[in-house]
């Protein structure tokens, strides 16, 4: 490990903060059935064991948002995501959504329920034990904190419950600076034993789409 990424993880293992313009908080927590037509009704945003995680974006900046390519901007507390046909942000507008930055909302996303919460922030904190996925510009050398498109991240060692009726289950997620495990549960709670357990190489890949963007996996504990 070179000396950037060593001091990279001595900062992540205490917590990111930096303050620069305005960043949208996806926070997604745990789906509420099917919903073929219309979307769930009284959705619940709740922080426990039905918090899935979260995804910080960088507002005007191409992302990837509930598997379209999307733009998020803002206007006071009003968050509008303008979702486009192709993934570079550069061609038709298909649609344009508004949201209200802290509302506790719900979508129909490939037939099943999912309830969310889109919040503005001036300042970015990533927690700390957490597993971090970013996507970054700009020179590959692990160090995102201006040019980040996108932070996916989960927290480590916490029960999430998945799934719904007699489909539920649950997982948790450990990680070392190496390797990162997904252990899914036969019952809600991470109970009942666990029937699968997925083991995963932390990536490190500079301009992996074959364009500007690089990717890194980073175990922030």
């Amino acid at each position: 490990m070179n000396i950037l990424k060593s001091l990279l993880f001595s900062i992540l293992s205490i917590s990111l903060l930096k303050s620069t313009s305005s960043y949208i908080l996806y926070e997604q927590y745990n789906y509420m059935g099917i919903c073929p037509g219309e979307p769930p009704v009284n959705p619940q945003c709740e922080m426990g064991e039905n918090y899935f995680g979260a995804i910080l974006y960088q507002e005007s900046q191409c992302v990837t948002y509930n598997l379209t390519s999307v733009i998020f901007t803002t206007k006071q507390d009003t968050i509008f995501e303008t979702i486009y046909d192709d993934s570079s942000c550069k061609g038709n507008i298909f649609n344009i959504v508004e949201h209200t930055s802290g509302s506790c909302e719900s979508s129909c996303v490939l037939g099943y329920g999912n309830t969310f919460k889109l919040s503005i922030l001036e300042n970015y904190e990533v927690p700390s034990d957490t597993y971090l996925s970013v996507t970054y510009s700009g020179e590959c050398n692990g160090d995102f904190d201006k040019d980040f498109l996108q932070i996916d991240y989960q927290y480590v060692d916490k029960c999430t419950n998945i799934g719904f009726g007699i489909y539920s289950n649950s997982q948790s997620v450990s990680c070392n600076k190496t390797t990162t495990t997904v252990s899914t549960f036969s019952k809600p709670g991470c109970t009942g034993g666990i029937y699968h357990e997925s083991h995963y190489e932390n990536q490190d890949n500079c301009k992996f789409d074959g364009g500007s963007l690089n990717y890194i996996d980073i175990c922030n504990i």
